[in-house]
């Protein structure tokens, strides 16, 4: 609901599920400096596009990056039961 109410176009959810999927402290990754320049990758391209779709409310990529770390641990009690 948090997240519909953000009005995200569909670019813009595929890139956050991505930023929040790639992530540099998973266990087992063998090259994580790979991984984090692919996250920070994700990210800008993220504020780039919240920036040029969403000029009057700059607040909204603010809004992601704070959600980052309750999905993140979501994602990682659903690996987990997997």
């Amino acid at each position: 609901e948090k997240l519909q109410a953000l009005n995200l176009s569909e670019e813009e959810m595929s890139l956050f599920t991505a930023v929040v999927l790639v992530s540099a402290d998973r266990s087992g990754l063998e090259n994580v400096n790979s991984v984090e320049a692919l996250q920070e990758t994700l990210i800008r391209a993220l504020r780039s596009l919240i920036t040029k779709n969403h000029p009057n409310e700059i607040a909204i990529f603010t809004k992601l990056l704070l959600k980052l770390p309750d999905l993140r641990s979501l994602n990682n009690m659903h690996s987990e039961q997997l």
